[in-house]
């Protein structure tokens, strides 16, 4: 290797810098180990999953569809909801639109007579 790119320190002999610190030859960096992962969570698809963190503590996790399940059956409902105010609303627009009909054939047979 190119001496800007080793690890060994420059202007040494190999036979004097070659120490178990230096592992060139190793085919596997071992990482310091303060680094690397705490804590895992895990969850399950359509599963209640029980995960044992670094602390020992049992976490449940539910599914997140399983979870909020039931905002389906609101969405429903509020569908239902506003189909009926929407169609209470046409019947009411429907009478309001007669009732301006009648009201215009008055004064035009008023306007006639007159």
């Amino acid at each position: 290797m190119p001496d800007g790119l080793s690890r060994r320190p420059e202007g040494e002999d190999k036979e004097e810098s070659e120490t178990d610190d230096f592992d060139e030859g190793e085919y596997w960096i071992k990482s310091h180990p303060g680094f690397g992962l705490k804590e895992v969570n895990t969850g399950k698809v359509g599963k209640l999953s029980i995960n044992k963190s670094n602390i020992k503590i049992p976490i449940k996790q539910e599914e997140f569809w399983k979870k909020y399940s039931g905002i389906f059956e609101y969405f429903a409902k509020a569908t239902k909801y506003w189909r009926r105010i929407l169609q209470q609303n046409q019947k009411n627009i429907s009478k309001f639109s007669s009732r301006r009909r009648e009201a215009e054939k008055k004064k035009s047979r008023a306007s006639t007579n007159s």
